[in-house]
Parts: C-alpha cells; structure tokens; sequence
C-alpha cells in the first residue's frame, strides 16, 4: 500500500517514515511510504528541498498536492501548523483515501466540526503519542476501583504559528483521555493562565473529574495521579514504546482496521481546547464543552469505550 506524506517541517515525517518503512521491511505490514509534497516549499522547488533522511528512506517528492492524491492508497498529514490540516484531509477524504492526521487535528472548534462532517462516510484518524505511552505498569485496575479523578501534569510549548494550547497542550489532553476506561463525555472546563504554566479543570458528564497542569518551562515529564473508589496511583508516563505504537496503528487503520481512538473523541478534545482559551479570556470561568456524539444513540460511528490494548482495564488485568 502506497502512503504519502503532506508537510515536511516537523520530525514526525522523518520519524513516521522511517517507522513505516521498517515494519514494512519486516513483513508486519503491507504499507509503505512512496511519497510525500511539501505545501511550504515554492513551486518547482520541492525536489530540492527534500530532506536527505526522507530521500534515503526511497520517498520521491511529488509535484503537487493532486499528484500526490493519485499516487497513493493512503495518508499522513504532518504539517506541524494544525491551521493548514483541513484543506488537505478534506481533498484526501472527498476521494475516499484514509487519511490520518497529526496532532493537533485542527487549531479551531469551527473546522474539527467541519472535518468530522466532511469525514462522514470516509475513513479519518488523528492521534498523539502521548496516547500511546505505557502508564501503570506494575497497578491493575482493580486494586484501584472505578476511577474518579486523574491529575495529570506535562511541558507546554507554544509557536508563533499555534498560539495558546494547540501545540502543545494537545498532547496532556490526549494523555488524560487514554487513561480512563471510558472516554469523552467532557462537559464543563475552566482554564486560569499562571506565571508557571496553565491550570485547567474538566468536569464529566457522568461526574468524573480531572485536573491538568501545563509547566512553561516545557521540560517536566508527562506524569498523572488516578485517584479510584478503592485507591490512588502515580506515575511518569513511559514514552519509549510510544512511538512505534502509534506508528503501527496508523498501518492497521491503514490497512482497514477501525482506529483505536474515534474521530469524534479527538474532535471533542479540539473542542475543550477551545473552550479553555475562551475560559482563560474570560478570568477562569467554566465554559460548556458541546457533545459531540452520545453513544449508544450514534450508531454510525466507532465510539470506543475500552482504552488501548496495553492499557486493558479489566478486573485483574495490568496496564
């Protein structure tokens, strides 16, 4: 299966890549990268503005973003700008070409909404990796009890390009969303911008709560406390495996799995984002977070209501 990339300016198409080809080399999967297009470079410039790493892995630039479309049987859209990922996944998906989306999804409510809408009928997935990381590792979930709250704390960065949480902040977010047995359901967030970082509040619909720190000086490691009905554990996250986890996803999605993480669940997470940077512009006031889809009601969708397959949350079964 021929994958192609769109955007070039983040690691992740280096990495991504090289991933890919590796697995592919390996037999474990029938997906390759064959080419990629830059939207940042000038016309007539792309070829040589080629990485080496990525001319090394056997990926050929394309012309053009239409030329790249006809090529291949699926897609990666790593434009580290979340701003420039609708128009691509929305040409991608209009042709029917799975397409998987870097984090974030988007940089706006507005256009989560307008790509969960164009995605109806096609096949669209979007992650981060810090939803892949390896978490209680030595806890089972029923030493714990159903889990209430989950505190959780990682680096923020921001760029010129991505104000405010979208960069960066994503990441935690997805992170607090992998850990609990059942996902979504974000009603309420309150957000208060500190000298230190961010401090943000999310209420549940069904009562559950959390609590998310976000430090400035962008290098604290992504950590979480669960607090349950029978008990309370911390831990950092174990960010080593994540990578070629969330690499491996991306080919079964690919090669017509269902994604491990519904598109409505991401599309909720751009929502609370936004939601937060409305909160912090209104002095910490809780804002409503819209529900995205209810299931069971939703029978068209993939809503997941079990974590990961190496985060099993089963009486008895370890994360």
């Amino acid at each position: 299966m021929r994958i192609g990339i769109v955007g070039l300016d983040s690691s992740h198409a280096v990495e991504f890549g090289r991933r890919v080809q590796t697995l592919n080399a390996a037999g474990v999967t029938r997906c390759r990268v064959s080419c990629c297009w830059n939207p940042a470079s000038p016309a007539g410039d792309r070829a040589t503005r080629l990485p080496p790493a990525l001319e090394n892995l056997g990926i050929e630039p394309a012309a053009s973003l239409e030329d790249l479309l006809g090529a291949v049987s699926g897609l990666m859209i790593l434009s580290a700008d979340g701003h420039q990922h609708l128009a691509p996944a929305v040409r991608a998906l209009r042709l029917g070409i799975p397409t998987f989306i870097d984090k974030p999804l988007t940089c706006s409510a507005i256009e989560a909404r307008a790509l969960l809408d164009t995605a109806s009928g096609s096949r669209c997935f979007s992650a981060s990796a810090l939803r892949f990381a390896d978490g209680l590792n030595t806890i089972t979930a029923s030493a714990l009890g159903d889990f209430r709250t989950i505190e959780a704390s990682g680096p923020f960065q921001e760029t010129p390009a991505t104000p405010g949480l979208w960069y960066y902040g994503c990441h935690t977010f997805e992170f607090v969303d992998s850990l609990w047995p059942q996902r979504g359901g974000i009603e309420q967030v309150r957000a208060r911008l500190l000298e230190t970082g961010h401090h943000i509040e999310l209420k549940y619909r069904d009562g559950r709560s959390a609590v998310i720190g976000l430090d400035r000086t962008g290098d604290s490691p992504w950590r979480a406390r669960i607090i349950g009905t029978r008990g309370d554990a911390a831990f950092v996250a174990n960010l080593g495996p994540a990578y070629d986890r969330l690499v491996a996803e991306k080919c079964s999605f690919f090669e017509g799995k269902p994604p491990i993480v519904s598109l409505h669940r991401t599309v909720e997470i751009i929502q609370t984002i936004d939601a937060c940077h409305q909160s912090i512009a209104m002095g910490g006031a809780w804002m409503p977070v819209p529900e995205v889809c209810r299931p069971p009601e939703c029978g068209t969708c993939d809503c997941p209501t079990a974590g990961p397959p190496h985060m099993a949350t089963a009486a008895g079964e370890k994360f």
